[in-house]
């Protein structure tokens, strides 16, 4: 026997695993009444004070609950953890007792030996538990189609074309850093175009091998013809959200290069406006 007021520090961090929710809830209802006021114990009782740790992680289980169970499975006093993990028991005799723990989201763990209470005793102690998954049974989740988007460079093709190198490519970055005065002035940067204003509108010119040539205009997919409207009016620099230059068909992917006619292709890709 161990003389009163004696402390031991101990580290419990393994133990036979009931079953997770189901064990839980029984020691829980078992337990309950334990933990309603009790008169003041008498000076000799025996006291455990210990901390309830997520085993792996140490992390503090908050609200668990932490029993003393006699070796015939007698819940003999419960308490709950504080947000630190933190608990204290107190034993009504000295006796050999079982410590169990449980928490939910956890197993419920009971510590696999034996310890003895002394009277005016106290034993300090780190006890883990192992995390369990929770099951919900009979739960379904669904995602509206509708709120998976891709991006509309990505659902044109643009950036896979860009990732093979063929072609200029102007994306959203791009195009914020030229600091352009407007869309003309912004496919200039390219080097691959010059702009020729004209009194019956605006001409985009592209030099390939054979000199100068008129490049072939896409606007969101669709041939554009330029006329005598500025392509200013048509794309505004705020809508535009991508650029592609090619300066011959064949470097133009297949489906906009048919009709190049020997000169290159400009694709316009704009956002909602």
């Amino acid at each position: 026997m161990r003389p009163p007021g004696d402390t031991r520090h101990t580290r419990w961090g393994d133990g036979p695993r009931l079953p997770g929710v189901r064990a839980w809830s029984a020691l829980l209802l078992c337990c309950a009444c334990l933990l309603s006021p009790t008169p003041q114990r008498a000076a000799t009782a025996q006291t455990i004070a210990g901390v309830l740790l997520e085993r792996g992680t140490d992390r503090p289980v908050d609200l668990g609950l932490v029993s003393l169970i006699s070796p015939q499975g007698d819940s003999i006093a419960s308490t709950l953890t504080d947000e630190r993990g933190r608990f204290t028991l107190t034993g009504p005799r000295a006796d050999d007792y079982l410590l169990a723990a449980a928490a939910w989201g956890y197993e419920t763990t009971v510590a696999r030996s034996l310890f003895s209470l002394d009277p005016g005793g106290r034993i300090e102690l780190e006890f883990r538990i192992p995390r369990a998954p929770i099951e919900l049974p009979g739960l379904t989740v669904r995602a509206d189609q509708a709120l998976i988007t891709q991006h509309p460079l990505v659902i044109n093709g643009f950036v896979e074309r860009a990732q093979f190198g063929f072609g200029r490519f102007l994306g959203p970055r791009q195009i914020e850093d030229a600091h352009a005065r407007n869309t003309l002035d912004l496919l200039t940067t390219s080097g691959r175009i010059m702009v020729e204003e004209r009194p019956d509108g605006t001409r985009i010119l592209m030099r390939n091998t054979s000199g100068l040539c008129t490049p072939l205009i896409y606007l969101d997919g669709i041939p554009t013809a330029i006329g005598d409207v500025s392509l200013n009016s048509i794309v505004p620099l705020r809508v535009l959200m991508g650029v592609e230059v090619y300066r011959s068909a064949v470097e133009a992917p297949q489906q906009y290069a048919r009709n190049a006619q020997g000169c290159g292709v400009v694709l316009l890709w704009t956002r909602s406006r």
